[in-house]
């Protein structure tokens, strides 16, 4: 078995490489690749001490991932900012991912092609572009690789049951949750690998079973409280006021089954699916009594088909924390939450078609034709999504071509226009996210400091007030406000603005410098003790 397993692996290499190889030619995108990378003075430092240092005591990006932070650093060193390797770096990291998905699925079953099967569906899904190709997801890919790394020392330690093998498990989980906290679903995970394919569950004690995983556990609830304290401190989870509950549950049940057709028909993927407006409670419904009656049909095949249950119990419990019951961003699903749920799925599907298929050659046949052209739609899809994120441009583009009401891209698409100088089509896209979302203050603080900058002063002064009625301490919309009335000869309006922001923000030099020029031209005395403060440039 191992030249054939050998071959399978070295053709699974040939093929990832030749779809994602034009991801290295791919520039960083405008969307949290600035946070993770391009604008993190942390990062761009380097590694080393104090970095290292920084990436585990810091909460950045509302969340606490060293193992993420420390790997963006390493690139830093090794390539600076030319974004085709940190590219290559997550395509190798994807190539690993899914060599360690075939070797754990072989040991674990005795299988072959079943395992390659599901390998190659990890490897060539198009869901899984959004993982490989954004930089700013290299947690997804690194979460992963530690999961799986996981899973082969728990299987060491299955087959030697030795305490002092259980180390391994408990390194190798630690390394996952801190480069993203979504694996905290293993122990469950572990306890599905028991019933089967290791048939633990009524072989060995009960005791011994759960004891094992105590520590296990620990982390687990170790690092969802982390997760927690870091997302609430970055103000990333939507309180219950602006989201009920009932409509969580909604979104979940609807995701649960919009994640199930995509890994079918993955077509119109986009970097950010937006909330409905409304609770789609028909799809709600839909999908809870779709969810009760798998889990059930599972069930009742639990001795004769367990990896059924198995899978389908994966993939409803990997997606739990990322589900939406506690929610955080504004998206209703996303496409990177699938990267290793979907194996689950998978597995069930793969191990139930050859069960179909055995002693009946037709079938048989037919399974594997339909299997090639499966897995070349794929292939060809999955090249597709990739050129789709060679640029910010092209990716927001696309995400407004294949979703609707989608606020924040309009808005990221005109922050990339701006950057390019493309003024008019700037503003036109904020205004079209201001259509959508009217509540959101940071639409009209763009919007404004648009305007600002071409010169129409009074309508920037209206955008900064309406503003500032949407949220009376947004930093800089005083400041921005007050440079607006100056523009327009309001002084009085434009120096109590300056004071405003100077009291929210105490080392805004932009404040205090236009406040110093007024008093200087009113002839009042310019040495006030906020004048004296230290100099410090911060970035609007």
């Amino acid at each position: 078995m191992l030249p054939k397993l050998l071959s399978i692996c070295l053709m699974l290499i040939l093929l990832i490489i030749a779809i994602y190889w034009p991801v290295t030619g791919n520039q960083f995108v405008a969307y949290d690749d600035q946070l993770y990378v391009t604008e993190n003075p942390n990062v761009l430092a380097g590694l080393s001490w104090q970095g290292v240092y920084w990436a585990f005591t810091s909460l950045a990006v509302a969340n606490w991932h060293p193992v993420t932070w420390l790997s963006h650093q390493l690139d830093v060193t090794l390539f600076g900012l030319n974004s085709g390797a940190h590219h290559a770096m997550n395509l190798l990291l994807h190539v690993a991912n899914t060599l360690l998905l075939v070797f754990l699925l072989v040991r674990l079953t005795g299988t072959f092609w079943r395992s390659a099967l599901v390998a190659a569906l990890f490897a060539l899904h198009p869901m899984h572009v959004e993982s490989v190709a954004w930089v700013a997801e290299r947690k997804d890919l690194l979460c992963a690789f530690f999961f799986l790394l996981t899973l082969h020392a728990y299987l060491r330690y299955v087959q030697k049951a030795r305490i002092r093998d259980l180390m391994p498990v408990i390194l190798f989980f630690a390394l996952s949750l801190m480069a993203k906290p979504m694996s905290v679903t293993l122990p469950f995970i572990l306890l599905l690998l028991d019933w089967w394919p290791l048939r633990r569950i009524g072989t060995v004690q009960l005791r011994i079973i759960i004891l094992e995983k105590a520590p296990i556990v620990l982390l687990s609830v170790a690092s969802c409280i982390i997760a927690m304290l870091a997302q609430q401190a970055g103000g990333a989870v939507i309180a219950v006021a602006k989201l009920s509950i009932l409509e969580r549950l909604s979104n979940a049940l609807s995701s649960y089954m919009l994640y199930l057709w995509q890994m079918v028909w993955p077509h119109d993927l986009a970097l950010l699916y937006p909330l409905p407006a409304t609770p789609t409670f028909v799809s709600a419904i839909f999908g809870a009594v779709f969810i009760i009656l798998v889990t059930l049909a599972g069930f009742s095949l639990r001795k004769n088909r367990p990896y059924l249950l198995v899978g389908w119990l994966w993939y409803l419990g990997m997606l739990v924390p990322v589900i939406g019951l506690v929610q955080v961003g504004v998206q209703s699903h996303a496409d990177r939450y699938t990267y290793l749920p979907m194996v689950g799925c998978c597995i069930a599907v793969v191990w139930g078609l050859h069960d179909i298929s055995a002693n009946r050659r037709y079938v048989y046949d037919v399974l594997k034709v339909l299997t090639a052209g499966l897995l070349i739609m794929f292939a060809v899809q999955t090249r597709q999504q990739v050129l789709v994120w060679r640029d910010s441009e092209t990716l927001f583009r696309h995400t407004l071509e294949v979703t609707s009401e989608n606020y924040v891209i309009h808005m990221s698409l005109g922050i990339e226009l701006w950057k390019q100088g493309r003024w008019d089509e700037a503003i036109a896209e904020y205004r079209k996210a201001i259509a959508i979302s009217p509540q959101y203050a940071d639409l009209y603080f763009v919007l404004a400091n648009a305007l600002l900058v071409q010169g129409k002063a009074d309508e920037a002064a209206e955008a900064f007030r309406t503003t500032l009625a949407l949220r009376p301490d947004f930093r800089y919309a005083h400041t921005n406000l007050g440079m607006a009335l100056q523009r327009l000869g309001r002084i009085e309006e434009a120096t109590d603005e300056y004071r405003e922001g100077l009291r929210l923000v105490p080392n805004d030099y932009k404040a205090r410098e236009n406040l110093q020029i007024i008093l200087k031209e009113q002839n009042l005395n310019s040495r006030q003790p906020f004048l004296s403060l230290p100099r410090k440039v911060v970035r609007q």
